[in-house]
């Protein structure tokens, strides 16, 4: 798999072949080493490193030299990075921004002036409306594209477009959620590895603090139930209940208090952790998979969040991992239902199950 070196301007300077891991969710950066000469002949005046078509690739940012084997350690982030590192303000007399609409049209109201020239949001309509939606405040570009899509059932697609004229532009644009578990389900009769664990001392009771002070203090106590749903009905006392506190002093509204508590508390609750191996599949960030695991009696449907890219000797070996907080099916026998980690894919094709 070739790489295209560009530099600041976006001018080509050629392919090459590249061994790089890439952290695409997760850290959102790129590592490669080359030699010491070719960093002086090459690599010194290249600016961007990229795959056309796809989302592997970003700016170059730091050169680190390693005496010890003459080579040049390069890093960089990549494409989704730099989402990450703009802000949506709210409008100059609002608390937040507030937008409806066509998903790309808003996106590209978003996007194209905070990187011009090297961004861009096509005009073509997404079919996605966002019938209205309240981005937190102050929140980065990335996180507030990625929340916005998934509550209407669409994720966020980057992929590099080369031009004739301008060199490239990064694409990022609107998709629908893919749902591969209703088509294809990884299960241990296709001769996959599971690994799963329960976790069973999470947090079920939080006490959360809004703005005011002493006893005009807005609080609100949100539990969770045996089926992992989150709401105001207490369901575990004595020594079940696990208490914790979430201070969120600028919540003005209990309204505001109770989402943010929410999201709190589903990162606290019990959860059940799963790692997999499959084989690798066309998915990508935003997407759901689903997996079975029949001694334990885990069906577990998951938004991929993370991928993990290995390139080596131009083959790429991808490594998806999921998470989010989808109703699963309970345990063969009952128990509890709620959240879950991590699945890796790695196993060859003919491992899939369909």
């Amino acid at each position: 798999m070739d790489f295209m070196l560009a530099d600041k301007d976006k001018k080509e300077l050629g392919q090459v072949e590249l061994d790089m891991d890439m952290d695409i969710g997760g850290t959102n950066d790129y590592q490669f080493s080359v030699s010491l000469g070719q960093w002086e002949d090459i690599y010194s005046r290249v600016a961007y490193i990229y795959i056309p078509d796809t989302e592997y690739g970003g700016p170059v940012s730091t050169p680190e030299t390693v005496p010890a084997s003459n080579t040049v350690r390069i890093t960089g982030d990549v494409w989704r990075k730099m989402l990450s590192q703009k802000i949506i303000e709210p409008p100059e007399g609002s608390a937040y921004r507030m937008v409806a609409g066509e998903a790309n049209a808003i996106m590209k109201d978003l996007v194209d002036g905070m990187f011009p020239g090297l961004f861009a949001v096509p005009e073509t309509d997404s079919g996605i409306q966002i019938t209205s939606y309240q981005f937190d405040r102050y929140t980065d570009l990335l996180t507030g594209l990625i929340k916005m899509l998934s509550k209407f059932g669409a994720r966020l697609d980057i992929k590099l477009r080369q031009g004739e004229r301008h060199g490239f532009t990064v694409e990022v644009q609107a998709m629908p959620i893919v749902d591969h578990s209703d088509s294809l389900e990884f299960s241990e009769d296709s001769r996959v590895r599971f690994t799963t664990k329960d976790h069973t001392r999470g947090i079920n009771h939080l006490i959360c603090l809004g703005q005011g002070e002493l006893t005009d203090r807005l609080v609100v106590h949100l539990y969770t139930d045996a089926d992992g749903n989150i709401g105001r009905t207490q369901a575990f006392f004595g020594m079940d209940e696990r208490v914790a506190v979430y201070d969120y002093g600028n919540a003005e509204t209990e309204a505001e208090l109770i989402k943010g508590g929410t999201e709190r508390l589903e990162s606290l609750k019990d959860y059940k952790e799963m790692t997999v191996e499959v084989a690798d599949v066309v998915a990508d960030i935003g997407d759901i998979v689903g997996g079975r695991e029949y001694t334990t009696g885990f069906l577990i449907r998951r938004e991929i969040t993370q991928k993990i890219i290995k390139i080596e000797r131009g083959r790429i070996k991808t490594q998806y991992k999921v998470g989010g907080k989808m109703k699963e099916t309970p345990r063969v026998g009952g128990g509890n239902t709620g959240s879950v980690i991590e699945a890796i894919t790695e196993a060859e094709i003919d491992a899939i199950c369909v």
